[in-house]
């Protein structure tokens, strides 16, 4: 479709950014002149946060309570999105917090700068204070736990890979925060029993969303104000497949939903088009999937069957990243580990890269009814992409979750293509997940599907390009199949993995876990007569009758006195005791099989710590 639809702005919205400064340490760093110099740290921070896009606004540097409010009441008049605190020095958290009591509800992001890469010889006390940002994070954020606010951390220094980091905590902060107040057109109710797909107004209200209900009968009248006459150029660079009659009615529906769009300040939106108003009737009488497509591709992304949840995700994909695109999870290939993804003709032409050409069809999945709509088809790009949810959660803050797994678009298989006219272009594979524990090397796609429809209770998702997942990802927990016993390993010159250690009678398996049967759920006593056990170390259990009882003696215990499995003899100076003996013999193996599951554990970098990962849940 050509540029000719005005866009509306795509902006994140403005970024405020403090940075709190004690004048407690001007002694140890250098007088007054250390002043001047956070002065210009934080101005070279707002002109290269200029340079990577986004519109930041100084709120100067905080040094007291007063001047923390002070400059948290200009960005609230600035109408700032998210904030940014840089935390460069050891200073009392009151003075943020001051700034931040005047931004009660925006997103935080703290980044703990380091002003020097590494530490220098002659490390000193004005190096302490001026490199003091490990003092004074911790500071900031001990109070931000106690009262429940929120934040994201980024530690680092001033280079271009720290730079990167903040930038995409930044972008996420501020599509959270442009999210409050904005508009969300609800056109029409869901289909009958669509509850998977609905939230309450009050529902949305709660994390800021303005709803804005809009009678299906609003669309069509705007439609019938529509000339044919100024459409004469909006398709010209596509290609026509198929013959769509029907371009005309969808593109004139289109220009209808973008009036509207404009004239109510929509930010993204949820229509049922099956109603008499638009589908049942006789004029439009086609499903607008043209025009949802169009909108999304203009800024302002809409979805089909009153789905108001998903448009909300798809907001958050579309000012994420540019592209965000209305589809549903219709099919698992058992043998490649992939999914099918389609919609009914709703698309994002940002996905449309460069090569694409776009074509116009009619839309398949009407071909019943007395007109068919026109709908854009392209095959989407192979790379990184990732499955965007949002559904209400009882137990989640505000009771509603964004649920996110990352994949791949895959490039699509031409054996798979019986019908040219397929509405399923690709294949894809979705393996990683931040609100649901997925992990590749362990739960097979059928699984991951199933946690991902555990925590994404809707209908439909949207996909956004790239992977945004940027959590430490844990290792799935495992399908209740066996019984299994943790095992600690020896370390090997792996880096990320260790051997199993072998142990008698019992196989380690490649997820070094120790098959179990039932059955032998118990406690495990192996014995190995052959070998020989060692001569007891002696200790005495009293003092000597020269000392008090209140007496103890120190005495240097060299290493190899109680070596690995050594038996500890116990013996009392009275004559009528014998001597005994604590511990188990060095014959014996002596352990537990629990009747249930316990935690396997994964080797993480090149240290000896080993992680564990959850246990198995019962489906």
């Amino acid at each position: 479709m050509s540029s000719k639809a005005t866009a509306p702005s795509m902006s994140m919205g403005r970024l405020g950014v403090l940075l709190p400064y004690w004048d407690f340490w001007e002694g140890s760093a250098g007088g007054p002149s250390f002043r001047d110099e956070r002065e210009g740290l934080l101005q070279q921070i707002l002109g290269r946060l200029a340079d990577l896009g986004f519109d930041p606004v100084g709120g100067g540097l905080i040094d007291s309570s007063t001047s923390g409010a002070r400059g948290g009441r200009a960005l609230a008049e600035a109408n700032v999105a998210a904030i940014l605190i840089v935390q460069s020095m050891a200073v009392p958290p009151v003075y943020a917090l001051a700034a931040l009591d005047e931004l009660p509800e925006l997103p935080v992001v703290i980044w703990a700068l380091q002003s020097a890469h590494s530490i220098e010889p002659g490390f000193n006390a004005e190096s302490i204070t001026k490199l003091g940002s490990t003092v004074g994070t911790p500071m900031l954020t001990n109070v931000l736990h106690r009262r429940r606010r929120a934040f994201d951390l980024v530690v680092g220094s001033l280079g271009a890979t720290t730079y990167h980091r903040v930038s995409t905590a930044l972008r996420a902060a501020l599509v959270a925060g442009s999210l409050r107040g904005a508009r969300i057109a609800r056109m029409g109710k869901p289909i009958p029993g669509y509850e998977c797909c609905d939230a309450s107004d009050e529902d949305l209200a709660g994390i800021g969303l303005e709803v804005v209900n809009i009678e299906p009968r609003e669309l069509q009248e705007r439609y019938l104000t529509i000339s044919a006459d100024s459409l004469v150029d909006e398709v010209s660079s596509l290609k026509v497949e198929g013959a769509p009659g029907t371009l005309e009615i969808s593109l004139r529906l289109a220009r209808a939903l973008e009036a509207i769009d404009d004239e109510r300040g929509i930010a993204a939106g949820a229509i049922n088009c099956h109603v008499p108003e638009i589908r049942f009737s006789e004029d439009p009488g086609i499903t607008p999937c043209l025009a949802l497509g169009r909108e999304t591709t203009r800024g302002v992304p809409w979805t089909c069957t009153g789905d108001v949840l998903t448009a909300v995700a798809m907001l958050v994909g579309k000012r994420l990243t540019g592209a965000s695109l209305y589809h549903e999870i219709e099919a698992i290939d058992f043998d490649t580990g992939e999914v099918a993804i389609a919609n009914s003709g709703e698309h994002d032409l940002a996905w449309c890269k460069e090569g694409c050409q776009p074509t116009l069809r009619p839309n398949p999945w009407f071909n019943d009814d007395q007109k068919t709509g026109t709908i854009i088809w392209f095959e989407l790009p192979p790379g990184p992409a990732t499955l965007i949810g949002f559904t209400k959660s009882p137990d989640d803050p505000g009771g509603l979750r964004l649920v996110a797994a990352e994949g791949r678009d895959n490039a699509p298989a031409s054996s798979r293509e019986s019908d040219s006219r397929r509405t399923v272009p690709i294949l894809r594979s979705f393996h990683r997940g931040g609100v649901v524990p997925m992990d590749r090397s362990r739960r097979k796609p059928p699984q991951r599907l199933r946690h991902w429809a555990r925590q994404q209770t809707g209908r439909s998702c949207s996909k956004a390009p790239r992977n945004w997942i940027r959590a430490r990802v844990l290792t799935g927990s495992l399908p209740t199949l066996r019984f299994l016993v943790a095992v600690v390993h020896e370390p090997v010159a792996s880096r990320r993995f260790t051997t199993p250690k072998p142990f008698a009678g019992l196989t380690v398996d490649e997820h070094r876990d120790i098959p179990v049967a039932p059955t032998e759920a118990g406690f495990v006593n192996q014995q190995d007569t052959a070998a020989a056990a060692p001569a007891g170390g002696h200790h005495q259990i009293r003092p000597p009758t020269d000392q008090a009882h209140d007496v103890v003696p120190r005495q240097v215990v060299a290493a190899g006195d109680l070596p690995d499995r050594q038996v500890v003899h116990i013996t009392n100076d009275l004559a009528s005791e014998a001597a005994g003996d604590v511990g188990a013999a060095s014959q014996n193996q002596l352990g537990v099989v629990l009747g249930g599951t316990a935690h396997s554990f994964r080797r993480i970098g090149n240290g000896d710590a080993a992680t564990p990962a959850p246990s198995a849940d019962p489906g």
